[in-house]
């Protein structure tokens, strides 16, 4: 079939009412007033049929046409009755693109790619069950097409109330295929917190799937929940299976360690040969135990007294040849005067270290070497930061860091400070992103220093020398909570050495700003700041954490 002159034709709608849209902007053409006119002008004018389908969408890009057309004439004078009738062709053709395409003639294994898309999720503790549910209810090929596919039904997201019927019935259709387990409070608000029973009859039915678990990952904030979880993942291998598949495990325990004791978790006796991301968190672990033979991530956090001591570290650290990214949150090694030569992580390439005293993050630092380190994290360090800064400069560690990142740092305002960072960043010439909150702006004069003062052995530059600048490749800047005066000096002080910063960032969650420092930020960089949702660092670090 295709579209004749008897047919009504879908363009020779009722022009709209102008008065009807007055006042809203028209100019869009998916103006939701607007997209509610097309739709009602639209039914009953669209013939059954495929090439009817095309044949109108080809006359509607016509149409479309002339309207530019139009509009292009009148310029500025713009017609609200123009701007109506283009918004609604507009919409009215992209609806008949959507009837071209004929979404079930597509061979299975496509339409299954494009279930796994639109039922995926940004944060993995979501609700996949309604999602997948919808989807399986659209008609009966449809839900053939999903329960059929087992992959579609992996990732088990228990976060909502008990007793989780929704995604129970999704474990068993993905009977066979690998599972992603996720574990949290419940994410409606107001709801209560699990109890012990609701855990027990979670893990109880969960255990005997155990060993096609690929991903466990467990966040709970009460004691009796945490302690229900590790009683069942101690159990020995003859009662629970083998977590031989596993390759990430995360568990989160959010409250602080105590003194006397916490949560006990085995590290499944080491049963884990796949295990490549690990993130621990307020819990007490046999280290020694942990299988590290494939690990690329370790995240400790919130250890406290439970930490790893010297010997435990270095070992984890030795029994772990693939390591390229290491968190270190409170996690120590936190005491000890012992001098031993670094352990050398070859394939390091990202450290996030935070919440140490000055004292116990060198010890900590000097347990290892990373040639290949590019990014690098310090944050929340108590005491005088620039007893850090002068080891960096001693010991030659980190020199290839291409992303620096200081949050919460102390630096004191002295010429031996000054000196022992202009060192640290003439050492770093590949630097080329910097990320600041909450640091001591001693930090930007540094980076506006002649390093030729600094250097050993090196004679000072004469008055008619031309300025060195530190960092020459520093092009991108993260800024966080941060004084705006002397952040916008050394943006300008940057361009005047003439390496300019070519992007910048701005954490959205810093509110302080007010409309005067917004409007100095934008003079100190035209270009104007990109809003960052989210902190570009791994953890959200706190003041108590220290």
């Amino acid at each position: 079939m295709v579209y004749t002159r008897d047919m009504p034709h879908p363009l020779d709608l009722e022009k709209p009412d102008p008065s009807a849209v007055e006042g809203i902007p028209t100019h869009t053409w998916d103006n939701p007033l607007l997209i509610t006119q097309a739709v009602s002008q639209m039914r009953g004018l669209i013939p059954p049929d495929p090439d009817g389908y095309k044949a109108q969408y080809i006359l509607s890009s016509r149409y479309i046409k002339k309207l530019e057309d139009v509009e292009n004439q009148l310029g500025p004078n713009h017609s609200s009755a123009v701007d109506t009738e283009y918004c609604g062709a507009q919409f009215r053709r992209k609806l008949l693109a959507y009837r071209i395409f004929q979404i079930n003639d597509l061979p299975v294994e496509i339409l299954r790619h494009i279930f796994h898309y639109v039922t995926a999720l940004p944060d993995p503790y979501m609700n996949y069950d309604t999602q997948r549910t919808r989807l399986a209810s659209v008609c009966n090929y449809w839900r053939q097409v999903a329960i059929e596919d087992k992959v579609l039904w992996r990732t088990l997201g228990f976060s909502g109330k008990h007793p989780w019927n929704n995604t129970f019935l999704a474990m068993e259709r993905a009977d066979g295929a690998f599972l992603e387990v996720f574990i949290c409070e419940p994410v409606v608000q107001g709801s209560p917190k699990l109890r012990s029973n609701h855990v027990a009859d979670l893990f109880r039915r969960l255990m005997p799937k155990l060993s096609k678990v690929k991903t466990l990952s467990i966040r709970l904030d009460t004691e009796e929940g945490i302690w229900e979880a590790m009683k069942w993942l101690n159990l020995p291998i003859e009662l629970c299976g083998s977590p031989s598949e596993l390759q990430q495990l995360a568990i989160w325990f959010n409250l602080r360690p105590q003194d006397d004791g916490s949560p006990y978790f085995n590290l499944f006796d080491g049963r884990t040969p796949k295990l490549s991301n690990l993130l621990i968190q307020g819990l007490e672990c046999p280290w020694g135990k942990m299988h590290g033979a494939e690990l690329t991530t370790l995240d400790l956090r919130h250890l406290g007294h439970q930490a790893p001591d010297l010997s435990q570290f270095r070992g984890t650290l030795a029994g772990s040849p693939k390591l390229r990214r290491l968190v270190l949150h409170w996690a120590g090694p936190f005491e000890g005067t012992e001098q031993q030569s670094p352990i050398r992580l070859l394939d390091l390439h990202e450290l996030f270290i935070c919440a140490y005293h000055v004292d116990n993050l060198i010890y900590a630092l000097a347990q290892f070497d990373a040639p290949a380190l590019r990014w690098l994290e310090l944050g929340e360090i108590v005491g005088d930061s620039i007893a850090v800064i002068d080891w960096f400069v001693q010991s030659r560690r980190f020199t290839g860091l291409q992303e620096l990142a200081l949050q919460g740092l102390t630096l004191s305002d002295t010429p031996k400070a000054m000196e022992a960072l202009v060192r640290w960043f003439d050492s770093m010439p590949r630097l080329k992103s910097l990320k600041v909150t909450r640091v001591d702006t001693i930090l930007f004069d540094a980076l506006l220093a002649d390093p030729r003062h600094h250097r050993s052995g090196q004679p000072p530059p004469k008055d008619h020398d031309l300025l060195e600048a530190l960092c020459p490749k520093l092009s991108v800047f993260h800024l966080g909570q941060q004084d705006v005066q002397a952040t916008c000096g050394f943006i300008r002080g940057r361009e005047m050495l003439g390496v300019p910063f070519k992007r910048a960032f701005i954490d959205r969650k810093w509110q302080s700003r007010t409309l005067e420092e917004a409007r100095q930020l934008d003079q100190a960089f035209p270009s104007g700041f990109i809003p960052l949702d989210t902190h570009s660092v791994p953890v959200e670090v706190l003041a108590e954490d220290r």
